[in-house]
């Protein structure tokens, strides 16, 4: 599908594409390293345009792609082959080893009722790992696009975590809240290296309907202020 910009979103097994989303990651990417050296302006930048923290090879990424348990959908901001490129993606994985990993990570999550655990039990959920949209191309909603495109093929809850300490990363929450996702918990413990590091756990339930703006500002609002430190 298109919208009135002309961006196309897509769904790809196409392997060869792979350096070009890391490019976008390696453009958002934030790395504890990085975090350390990090100033005002650019804390700024990161509020703005939001980050990954996941460094991925090109292989990895291709064996993801291929795989048609996962969904990977990517965005091209021209119809006309020849000069297409992408200019966002999102990486929903299924596999087993990732699924295994979540369910692991779920076991440190402190959730905000105990029905919620039962989304980590079995294989009956889909794991978003990554959404990325080039900095130059945000705010033209790009990233809903990917997530309502992704949305339409799960029957079953797609899980994601999202880092809210040491740094906030305030566009990416927005986009989940605005795009249906729930805020259904808090994980504490270690990843990447980050000190007193924390992540939102976010889940989107099949058929359930996107919110208004004034809940999503709500629902947003709610998430921050409950952060503790």
């Amino acid at each position: 599908m298109k919208n009135e910009k002309n961006y196309i979103i897509q769904r790809t097994e196409d392997p060869t594409i792979a350096p070009e989303i890391n490019k976008i990651n390696q453009d958002l990417l934030l790395t504890s390293n990085q975090y350390s050296l990090n100033n005002e302006e650019t804390n700024e930048k990161l509020d703005q345009f939001g980050f990954v923290i996941g460094n991925h090879q090109n292989i990895v990424l291709q064996n993801w792609i291929q795989n048609p348990q996962n969904q990977i959908f990517i965005a091209l901001e021209s119809p006309n082959q020849e000069t297409q490129k992408i200019v966002g993606f999102v990486l929903v994985i299924k596999t087993t080893e990732i699924i295994q990993e979540v369910q692991n990570y779920g076991k440190e999550v402190n959730f905000f009722n105990e029905e919620v655990k039962k989304n980590f039990t079995g294989q009956d959920f889909a794991y978003l790992l990554q959404v990325g949209v080039k900095p130059a191309y945000q705010k033209q909603g790009i990233g809903s696009l990917l997530m309502k495109s992704l949305q339409k093929e799960f029957d079953i809850p797609i899980i994601s975590f999202v880092m809210i300490s040491p740094l906030i990363n305030r566009p990416s929450v927005y986009l989940h809240l605005k795009n249906g996702f729930l805020h259904r918990g808090n994980y504490y413990g270690e990843y990447g290296g980050f000190p007193n590091y924390k992540s939102a756990c976010l889940i989107w339930y099949p058929n359930h309907k996107n919110p208004s703006k004034t809940i999503i500002q709500q629902r947003y609002r709610n998430l921050l202020e409950n952060i503790t430190y």
